[in-house]
């Protein structure tokens, strides 16, 4: 995901108010999710606290029950063996007896004395006593199954209770269904055989003393996991087994009378419940008292519900005040970037009006601040540009400037116009700054069209300059093709001009190449960015050379040695010049050539006029006895091989 997620994450922008309500949802429902939480487990625990301290006396409750009820059977069932054993009272009174016993409890079946033997000799039914309401078949059926074709585990059973442990489990006789058989040790006889009392008791008192509600389910097991009592009849009289469930098992292995609890997973129902079970102390008896985990933490359900509802509710009642509250905080921040984006475009007259006493506030009175200062800065920065090139205009607001040079390759460009002064004096000194305007307007707009930095004005004069202080792959090429630029302004220029009457303007201008010094030259309080060398004195030299040449642009041996292949030139006399002492090889520049190899022309009427004498430059006279008049050459722009 590493590199992918990541430019998702870069792609989505979230704003300040999506923030905002981002974290007040968070910390609320962080806070709700929290207290949520801890009420509901503080319920849970508090309900299975409750519910198993309800199982716990709902199983000692049912095993003190069962208890008194076995204790108070076992005693009355040990008087009528006492009845039956007694040889002084006639068969009659036993008969009186008997009857009477059975008028009382009907929920027994029969009462037998067993002598048991201490080898493995079967049981031997010493006396027997059934209910009256028995049929002599019930009757045989019930005696078979202890004497004649007792099952395995009723030998067990019997010898157990033969060795003192009183017994309560299923009755293996099949005629009397459901019955329970109670076994209690009796006496020892003279010769060595143990007699012990056998009650077939019905299950139904017992199944009474259990209950079960819409959540709890209590029972009774034998010490086999046998269910002797259970709110289903059906499954009491069928003797089932309930070993298998973990409560059962839990309660079979225990010794203890004292209540415990269990958690655990029904085996068939695949439910977990929680249960408590208690042994009654009779027989290997146990109770239980179980509850289906699902129904007893229903109210902690329906208590988690209720608490996420208003909890969904809070939220979104805090997502809308949120959203509202955002609105007064992201509103301004959305015009403070607005504004900033007005200040970025230039619009430095763009104001805001602070709204409350807020940081809002402060920062909308900070932004108004920095708009008045970029505003005074851009029309400081602005007048600068009038009088400086943009690049040191720069240099200067940047407070980089400071006094010294660097040695840089730079391109000079000198220029003038011709017969500026006999031409000034015939206009008033309105006209002239007229006329200068327009024609500086429309060369330096030509010079700063090819990336070329004005360095000064010297009254009719430009100086202009390639290479510093910003330098170009290319600023010889720039510099040239500029000049071309500016031969085909001035025919524009004088097209106006004659439209209007008036003259037309002719210039000269010089090039040159070379290593000059580049910086601020003056003093701490008055500077001016300029270049100064021979390269500087020679440009001014070559654009004299351009009257006494009668043409409009010159450039040095170095330019073209430099661009000879890319511009059309066509060499000029070598000429001296004041200063010098060898004389200045030069050249005029017809055109360029393009980017098919083709030869692209460029005269105009005014690129070539009649030579003159310059003081500052001197012609051989054998050859120039005095200036001649030059025709000057229609207007040529065009492309040729």
């Amino acid at each position: 995901m590493g590199e992918r997620g990541g430019i998702v994450l870069q792609k989505l922008r979230l704003t300040l108010g999506a923030k905002l309500i981002g974290i007040i949802a968070f910390l609320l429902g962080s806070s709700l999710g929290t207290l949520v939480f801890l009420a509901t487990r503080a319920f849970t625990d508090n309900n299975q606290a409750l519910i198993e301290l309800t199982n716990v006396n709902t199983v000692s409750y049912l095993s003190q029950q069962a208890q008194e009820y076995l204790v108070q059977y076992s005693e009355r069932i040990r008087l009528l063996a006492l009845v039956m054993k007694n040889t002084s009272l006639s068969v009659e009174m036993k008969e009186s007896l008997v009857r009477e016993f059975y008028s009382k409890d009907k929920d027994i079946y029969a009462v037998v004395l067993v002598k048991m033997s201490e080898t493995d000799a079967a049981p031997e039914i010493f006396e027997k006593a059934p209910s009256p309401t028995l049929t002599e078949t019930v009757t045989n059926q019930i005696f078979q199954s202890i004497v004649t074709d007792p099952s395995p585990e009723m030998k067990t059973s019997l010898q157990r209770v033969a060795k003192g442990e009183p017994l309560l489990a299923p009755a293996e006789a099949a005629s009397i269904s459901g019955a329970l058989l109670l076994g209690l040790p009796f006496l020892k006889t003279p010769d060595g055989f143990q007699i012990i009392v056998l009650a077939f008791l019905k299950p139904d008192p017992l199944i009474h003393m259990v209950s079960q509600s819409d959540a709890t389910i209590n029972f009774l097991v034998d010490e086999d996991g046998r269910l002797i009592a259970h709110p289903d009849r059906s499954r009491v009289l069928s003797h089932e087994s309930v070993r298998d469930i973990p409560v059962v098992q839990e309660l079979l292995k225990t010794t203890s009378q004292l209540p415990k609890t269990f958690s655990y997973l029904h085996p068939i129902e695949q439910e977990r419940f929680l249960a408590s079970y208690r042994k009654i102390g009779f027989g290997g008896v146990g109770a239980v008292a179980e509850l289906q985990e699902s129904i007893a933490f229903a109210p902690v359900q329906a208590l988690l519900k209720r608490s996420s509802l208003i909890a969904v509710i809070v939220l979104s009642i805090a997502f809308l005040i949120g959203y509202f509250f955002s609105g007064t905080l992201t509103r301004p921040i959305k015009l403070l970037v607005g504004f900033s984006k007005e200040i970025s475009k230039g619009n430095f007259q763009i104001r805001m009006k602070p709204k409350g006493r807020d940081e809002i506030a402060t920062l909308t009175q900070s932004f108004n601040e920095m708009a008045e200062g970029l505003e005074e800065r851009d029309r400081v920065k602005d007048i600068f540009n009038k009088f400086h090139n943009k690049e040191v205009a720069d240099q200067l607001l940047s407070g980089k400037v400071s006094l010294g040079g660097e040695r840089k390759q730079a391109v000079v460009f000198f220029s003038d116009i011709r017969g500026f002064t006999d031409m000034s004096e015939k206009m008033s000194p309105e006209e002239v700054v007229e006329m200068l305007n327009e024609y500086m307007t429309e060369m330096v707009r030509m010079i700063q069209g090819r990336d070329g930095v004005v360095d000064k004005y010297v009254g009719d004069a430009i100086m202009a300059l390639w290479g510093t202080p910003i330098a170009h792959p290319n600023d010889p090429e720039r510099a040239l093709r500029a000049c071309l630029d500016m031969r085909l302004a001035l025919k524009e220029l004088n097209d106006r001009r004659l439209a209007r009457g008036q003259t037309p303007l002719k210039i000269g201008m010089g090039v040159n190449l070379g290593p000059v010094i580049a910086g601020n030259i003056g003093s701490e309080e008055r500077m001016e960015y300029t270049v100064i060398g021979d390269t500087v004195n020679t440009a001014a030299r070559i654009e004299a050379m351009t009257k006494a040449h009668g043409t409009d642009l010159l450039v040095s041996d170095a330019l073209y040695q430099k661009l000879q292949d890319k511009f059309i030139f066509e060499k000029a006399k070598e000429t001296r010049v004041k200063g010098k002492t060898d004389a200045l090889v030069v050249f005029k520049v017809n055109g360029y050539i393009g980017e098919n190899g083709e030869e692209i022309v460029i005269e105009t009427p005014y690129s070539r006029y009649k030579a003159e004498a310059d003081a500052k430059v001197y012609m051989d006279e054998a050859e120039s006895p005095e200036p001649k008049e030059i025709t000057p050459p229609p207007f040529r722009f065009k492309k040729g091989a």
